[in-house]
């Protein structure tokens, strides 16, 4: 058995794909999880084989591997088959193939079934990254438990309004800044040229046309990046309990940075 074979053997979804994130080759599992034949997915790039909603998470996933030469994790979301998408702790770690020599990415869904706290282990990575800190929650003995990182915000969470008519849709992104009890909310509405998620596909996404330049809400990065940029306003409001502002206000700060980084 060669050491191709032997990383796709697995139980699990598992593929080696070039470093530009070609599927050189993939276990049925994996094809399977994707919603295709094997014959549809060889040859085509990682990515696109994903639901618009992942497909951005799963190409940086392979492209970190790559570039970095060092093992990436990544929650994502397997395409649903007339239920609920399955999210699946996915590693992307470079590996060589040792007939050419030629540098590959090995991705492949890890076993979290027995070990649910792996599943925190990207989280975490993010939120170091973004210089916030984390904490997880458990419902059933209503306690949090510190994780670490720097308390940046003390919490957060992303509430979706639904309405019928879709202009009266809006996210709300509340932040609760370490320190004080105030909450900042910055609240997304749908306008003009300004498109918010109102249902699973894309949760927590909001968008600009037309260039397409987009945030989802609940990336740590975005948060710490949104945090930021809205720091001033929240000082203008030093007395008030709860501010709330217009989220696009801050929105094309934070993507003409990215974009200019």
């Amino acid at each position: 058995m060669d050491t191709w074979d032997e990383l796709l053997d697995t139980a699990g979804p598992a593929a080696l794909l070039t470093l530009d994130g070609v599927i050189r080759n993939l276990n049925a599992a994996m094809a399977t999880a994707l919603g295709k034949s094997a014959e549809q997915c060889l040859g085509r790039g990682f990515g696109d084989l994903w639901p618009a909603s992942q497909r951005m998470s799963a190409e940086s996933l392979v492209t970190h591997a790559a570039k970095t030469k060092a093992v990436a994790m990544r929650v994502l979301d397997f395409p649903a088959r007339g239920g609920a998408p399955v999210a699946s702790l996915i590693e992307a770690r470079p590996v060589k193939d040792p007939a050419s020599d030629e540098q590959l990415v090995w991705v492949h869904a890890l076993d979290a079934r027995n070990d649910l706290t792996s599943l925190l282990i990207p989280f975490r990575m993010a939120t170091t990254a973004a210089h916030l800190g984390l904490w997880m929650y458990s419902p059933n003995d209503h306690q949090l438990e510190w994780l670490g990182g720097a308390p940046a915000v003390a919490a957060l969470s992303v509430r979706q309004r639904v309405k019928p008519a879709y202009e009266d849709c809006s996210l709300t992104l509340s932040l609760y800044p370490e320190g004080n009890r105030r909450r900042l909310a910055l609240i997304f509405r749908p306008d003009t040229d300004r498109i918010i998620s109102n249902c699973y596909f894309l949760s927590g996404t909001v968008l600009r046309l037309p260039d397409h330049s987009c945030l989802n809400l609940y990336e740590p990065g975005t948060v710490r990046r949104l945090l930021d940029a809205a720091a001033p306003t929240s000082g203008l409001f030093a007395s008030e309990q709860v501010i709330e502002v217009d989220g696009w206000q801050y929105f094309d700060a934070v993507v003409e940075a990215l974009t200019a980084a």
